[in-house]
Protein backbone atom coordinates (compact mmCIF):
# COMPACT_ATOMS: atom_id res chain seq x y z
CA UNK A 1 0.00 0.00 0.00
CA UNK A 2 2.92 2.28 0.95
CA UNK A 3 4.53 1.94 -2.58
CA UNK A 4 1.47 2.49 -3.96
CA UNK A 5 0.90 5.75 -2.88
CA UNK A 6 4.23 6.63 -4.00
CA UNK A 7 3.93 5.29 -7.41
CA UNK A 8 0.47 7.43 -7.72
CA UNK A 9 2.07 10.69 -6.75
CA UNK A 10 4.85 9.61 -9.40
CA UNK A 11 2.13 8.96 -12.27
CA UNK A 12 0.22 12.33 -11.16
CA UNK A 13 3.28 13.95 -11.12
CA UNK A 14 4.02 13.19 -15.14
CA UNK A 15 0.67 13.72 -15.39
CA UNK A 16 0.90 17.48 -14.14
CA UNK A 17 4.15 18.30 -15.92
CA UNK A 18 3.04 17.67 -19.13
CA UNK A 19 -0.27 19.65 -19.00
CA UNK A 20 2.01 22.28 -17.45
CA UNK A 21 4.12 21.80 -20.46
CA UNK A 22 1.15 21.75 -22.85
CA UNK A 23 -0.57 25.00 -21.17
CA UNK A 24 2.54 26.80 -21.22
CA UNK A 25 2.92 26.00 -25.19
CA UNK A 26 -0.46 26.77 -26.34
CA UNK A 27 -0.33 30.04 -24.20
CA UNK A 28 3.34 31.19 -24.59
CA UNK A 29 2.52 33.43 -27.15
CA UNK A 30 1.96 36.71 -25.23
CA UNK A 31 4.07 35.69 -22.20
CA UNK A 32 6.25 39.12 -23.21
CA UNK A 33 3.55 41.12 -21.49
CA UNK A 34 1.43 39.19 -19.47
CA UNK A 35 2.55 35.87 -17.57
CA UNK A 36 -0.69 34.32 -19.19
CA UNK A 37 0.02 30.40 -18.75
CA UNK A 38 1.46 30.52 -15.16
CA UNK A 39 -1.56 32.66 -13.76
CA UNK A 40 -4.04 29.67 -16.10
CA UNK A 41 -2.34 26.77 -14.71
CA UNK A 42 -2.39 28.20 -11.33
CA UNK A 43 -6.17 28.95 -11.05
CA UNK A 44 -7.17 26.41 -12.61
CA UNK A 45 -4.97 23.88 -9.93
CA UNK A 46 -6.66 26.27 -7.11
CA UNK A 47 -10.27 25.48 -8.59
CA UNK A 48 -9.17 21.84 -8.92
CA UNK A 49 -7.34 21.64 -5.48
CA UNK A 50 -10.28 22.79 -3.64
CA UNK A 51 -12.58 20.36 -5.29
CA UNK A 52 -10.12 17.79 -4.40
CA UNK A 53 -9.68 19.05 -0.89
CA UNK A 54 -13.63 19.26 -0.56
CA UNK A 55 -14.19 15.63 -1.69
CA UNK A 56 -12.25 14.23 0.48
CA UNK A 57 -13.45 16.33 3.57
CA UNK A 58 -17.24 15.48 3.06
CA UNK A 59 -16.38 11.80 1.83
CA UNK A 60 -16.67 11.57 -1.62
CA UNK A 61 -12.88 10.29 -2.47
CA UNK A 62 -12.05 8.25 -0.17
CA UNK A 63 -8.89 6.26 -1.63
CA UNK A 64 -6.32 7.60 0.11
CA UNK A 65 -3.43 6.53 -2.84
CA UNK A 66 -5.89 8.54 -5.20
CA UNK A 67 -5.94 11.42 -3.13
CA UNK A 68 -2.07 11.35 -2.53
CA UNK A 69 -1.88 10.86 -6.76
CA UNK A 70 -4.20 13.87 -8.05
CA UNK A 71 -3.56 16.33 -4.94
CA UNK A 72 0.35 15.50 -4.31
CA UNK A 73 1.17 14.15 -8.03
CA UNK A 74 -0.90 15.33 -10.50
CA UNK A 75 -2.17 19.38 -8.98
CA UNK A 76 1.37 19.74 -7.63
CA UNK A 77 3.50 19.37 -10.48
CA UNK A 78 0.55 21.09 -12.66
CA UNK A 79 0.84 24.10 -10.42
CA UNK A 80 3.79 26.46 -10.23
CA UNK A 81 4.11 29.46 -7.56
CA UNK A 82 8.28 28.87 -8.37
CA UNK A 83 7.40 30.22 -12.07
CA UNK A 84 5.11 33.20 -9.94
CA UNK A 85 8.63 34.68 -8.65
CA UNK A 86 10.32 33.76 -11.34
CA UNK A 87 7.85 36.07 -13.65
CA UNK A 88 7.58 38.63 -11.19
CA UNK A 89 11.67 39.01 -11.65
CA UNK A 90 10.94 39.43 -15.57
CA UNK A 91 8.67 41.76 -15.54
CA UNK A 92 10.52 44.04 -12.37
CA UNK A 93 13.61 43.91 -15.02
CA UNK A 94 10.83 45.50 -17.84
CA UNK A 95 9.83 47.80 -15.19
CA UNK A 96 6.81 46.73 -15.78
CA UNK A 97 5.13 47.56 -12.35
CA UNK A 98 1.80 48.21 -13.35
CA UNK A 99 1.71 44.33 -14.68
CA UNK A 100 3.15 42.94 -11.83
CA UNK A 101 0.44 44.59 -9.75
CA UNK A 102 -2.32 43.07 -12.19
CA UNK A 103 -0.27 39.72 -11.97
CA UNK A 104 -0.34 39.20 -8.67
CA UNK A 105 -3.88 40.46 -8.18
CA UNK A 106 -5.12 38.23 -10.24
CA UNK A 107 -3.01 35.28 -9.22
CA UNK A 108 -3.79 35.52 -5.29
CA UNK A 109 -7.48 37.05 -5.53
CA UNK A 110 -8.58 35.10 -8.43
CA UNK A 111 -6.38 31.57 -6.81
CA UNK A 112 -8.79 32.48 -4.11
CA UNK A 113 -12.03 32.61 -5.72
CA UNK A 114 -11.09 29.77 -8.17
CA UNK A 115 -10.29 27.84 -4.63
CA UNK A 116 -13.55 29.06 -3.00
CA UNK A 117 -15.62 28.02 -6.08
CA UNK A 118 -14.28 24.57 -6.45
CA UNK A 119 -14.90 23.71 -2.71
CA UNK A 120 -18.56 25.66 -2.90
CA UNK A 121 -19.31 22.78 -6.47
CA UNK A 122 -18.63 19.59 -3.79
CA UNK A 123 -20.36 20.84 -0.62
CA UNK A 124 -23.69 20.92 -0.07
CA UNK A 125 -25.91 23.95 1.06
CA UNK A 126 -25.93 22.02 4.89
CA UNK A 127 -21.97 21.26 4.88
CA UNK A 128 -20.59 24.44 3.56
CA UNK A 129 -20.57 25.78 7.33
CA UNK A 130 -16.90 23.60 7.29
CA UNK A 131 -15.84 25.94 3.83
CA UNK A 132 -12.31 27.10 5.11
Amino acid sequence: MFLKKYLAVAVGGVIGTLLRYLAYSLLDANEATFPWATVTVNLIGSFLLAFVAASINSGKLQSKTLQAGVSGGLLASFTTFSNLGLDIVVLLNQAAFGTIVLYLLVSLAGGGLFALAGWHLVKSPETNAESP
